[in-house]
């Protein structure tokens, strides 16, 4: 669990390179497939809205960030995601399209 929570915190200080981002807390992960090469999560916020969005496979971080969308699923803990994109709003449907960036419980 501790070494869930500093790898979690670590992968949300390495992604600190983008100063522009969205981030959204309390969210419940309700779906993760691969389509074409691409990995795709889906999330319910705390009023039961659908959130989407991808993770970049090329990253240097996406073994652990499927990791941790895997072990929060499994084991029903909310996660707070940061998506690559600035200004989005975390009670809308972001497209399957957005970059998730980081992912922490």
């Amino acid at each position: 669990m501790i070494k869930k929570l500093i790898l979690s915190i670590t992968l949300f200080a390495l992604s600190q390179s983008s100063f522009a981002y969205t981030e959204c807390s309390n969210l419940t992960v309700t779906h993760i497939f691969n389509d074409g090469g691409q990995t795709y999560l889906g999330f319910n916020n705390p009023d039961n809205q659908q959130l989407n969005g991808y993770l970049d496979v090329d990253s240097s971080q996406y073994g652990e960030l499927v990791s941790i969308a895997l072990s929060a699923r499994v084991s029903d803990k909310k996660v707070r995601i940061r998506y690559s994109d600035d200004n989005l709003n975390c009670s809308q449907l972001p497209s399957w399209n957005t970059r998730i960036q980081a992912i922490g419980f």
